[in-house]
């Protein structure tokens, strides 16, 4: 086709992108860029699949249930198209690692969580890499090309916050998939040094409505002032907060840390064990994830949250 032509495809076959999340708009972006013949794909994901999750994220099956999302979207990746070179990471990004783990020509966020987005937009921006921020939920989508010496997300969105996930409020499956759909259709467009869309683009799955507002730039805004504060860690080392993406509440750390599952194992009543996360049942259910975060599902009481991350953070050796 024009669009792309042999030497299009050719540059593609010699093009890296990395995609963040391996959810409902990361597993469709990654499966229609292997499609395409992208050269190398990396796929970064902590969590693991869930059940809840098959009612709309692509590839994923009933057997790959409880099992790593990056490493089982990777295997489904590969019987698709063997030529594509696909990095996979069973890790939760961040500011210790994204240097290490973003090296692609073009990077796509399809994660669900702010703090990740506002990671990504600082390390863009400082290194002038592009990305593409996609978002959705319900009926609702956004697609946003992000480029070297424009508007960035923060100019964009200067007073973020995080907004309901698709477990507590639904999506339909469709919308996840236009709108990754269209998410890849801009990687293609700025990996083939097309002219890319420069404005917000909201869609809306139900009415086949696309939106197109236009951005500028904050000249107060501090990351393109080169203010970094996320991506150097200056950041308190741990909170606790009502949990916007899950009901409950959540403690999380804002460096980069590894627990040891096995200890807290040792110290605590344990429901659900897998190599990334452990369920356990402690004053009703918590979630523990290698990486730190923890949920609180039942608990209400934040001064027990508190006490409890810091009995659950030194069993899993961290003081």
């Amino acid at each position: 086709m024009d669009f792309i032509g042999r030497s299009g495809q050719s540059k593609l076959s010699s093009s890296s992108v990395a995609i963040v999340g391996c959810g409902a708009l990361g597993s469709v972006a990654a499966e229609l860029l292997v499609r395409a013949g992208i050269g190398h794909l990396t796929i970064i994901d902590h969590d693991i699949v869930e059940l809840s999750n098959l009612q709309r994220q692509a590839l994923y099956t009933e057997s790959d249930v409880l099992k790593a999302k990056a490493s089982c979207l990777k295997s489904h990746l590969e019987s698709i198209n063997h030529h594509v070179k696909i990095t996979a990471h069973d890790k939760n990004l961040n500011f210790e690692n994204i240097s290490a783990l973003l090296k692609a020509d073009l990077v796509l966020d399809c994660t669900d969580n702010i703090d990740t987005r506002l990671l990504i937009n600082e390390f863009c921006v400082k290194n002038r890499l592009p990305w593409i921020h996609s978002a959705a939920i319900q009926e609702k989508g956004v697609v946003m090309n992000f480029l070297p010496g424009g508007p960035c997300f923060r100019c964009v969105f200067p007073k973020i916050t995080q907004a309901g996930s698709c477990e507590e409020l639904g999506i339909l499956n469709s919308t996840s998939h236009i709108t990754a759909s269209i998410q890849v259709v801009e990687a293609i467009k700025i990996l083939l040094s097309k002219v890319p869309e420069t404005g917000l683009l909201r869609i809306n799955s139900v009415n086949h409505e696309i939106v197109k507002l236009a951005v500028k730039k904050l000249p107060d805004c501090p990351v393109c002032n080169q203010k970094f504060e996320i991506l150097e860690g200056k950041l308190p080392d741990f909170t606790v907060q009502k949990c916007k993406t899950r009901k409950g509440w959540s403690a999380k750390p804002k460096r980069n840390i590894k627990l040891n599952l096995n200890d807290i194992k040792k110290k605590f009543k344990v429901i659900l064990d897998t190599p990334i996360l452990l369920v356990i049942d402690h004053e009703g259910e918590i979630v523990i994830h290698d990486y730190g975060e923890i949920l609180f599902k039942e608990l209400k009481d934040e001064q027990r949250i508190k006490k409890i991350s810091d009995e659950i953070y030194k069993a899993g050796g961290v003081q």
